[in-house]
């Protein structure tokens, strides 16, 4: 068996304030130092002048782009918060249930650069906190192209899956836009009865493929 593990919101979280002040310098907000280091929250941050200036000067679909790529940032990523006891589970998965892989959707279709900065500040931030095994990690096109190559691998190493994301529900959802012969690859290769409504249906937060 292998242990497939997604990053963000499983293993770690955003790091506010350098989020924060990522987006003040990305995106020319102009907000004085001042008032980032007065622990702004970000609900309180979202409603700064500044920050309201600036998505009003642009539709709303290119500043939900501008500021979600602001997640994907290498000082953003590199910086991440780890939940407890995370390092020390992980490394009991690899010890004792199948070897760990990284399954992440750090990844840009349009651009390759942004792709490789984000590969690289994961590795790095994998490797700084001492993760087992942190060059085993996979990049992948969205939700569905993590569950095409979850499937894939299925496939070509003939063994079983276990996927432990926190974004479950989405994944779920994103069966339906998989082609069918690897959809039908995951369908078969679950421990849980997710059959019900349309082709699957979510029942537990931990999935086996």
């Amino acid at each position: 068996m292998r242990i497939a593990l997604d990053i963000d919101g499983t293993l770690g979280y955003r790091n506010a304030h350098v989020y924060m002040k990522r987006c003040n310098e990305v995106l020319n907000l102009n907000i004085s130092a001042e008032t980032l280091q007065d622990s702004v929250s970000l609900a309180v941050f979202y409603q700064l002048p500044e920050v309201l200036a600036f998505k009003e000067s642009i539709d709303a679909s290119h500043y939900r782009k501008a500021i979600g790529w602001i997640d994907y940032d290498p000082e953003v990523l590199q910086t991440m918060h780890l939940f407890p006891g995370v390092i020390e589970g992980v490394a009991l998965l690899n010890q004792h249930v199948g070897n760990v892989t990284y399954y992440t959707a750090r990844y840009s279709r349009e651009s390759p650069e942004r792709s490789q900065n984000m590969a690289t500040a994961t590795l790095t931030w994998l490797d700084a906190h001492d993760f087992v095994n942190p060059t085993s990690t996979l990049f992948c096109d969205g939700l569905t192209g993590k569950l095409r190559q979850i499937a894939q691998d299925i496939v070509c190493h003939k063994e079983p899956i276990l996927l432990i994301d926190d974004q479950y529900r989405r994944l779920l959802a994103s069966l339906e836009s998989l082609e069918e012969d690897l959809a039908q690859v995951l369908h078969r290769h679950t421990l849980y009865n997710l059959a019900q409504s349309g082709r699957f249906r979510q029942r537990e937060s931990l999935l086996q493929w």
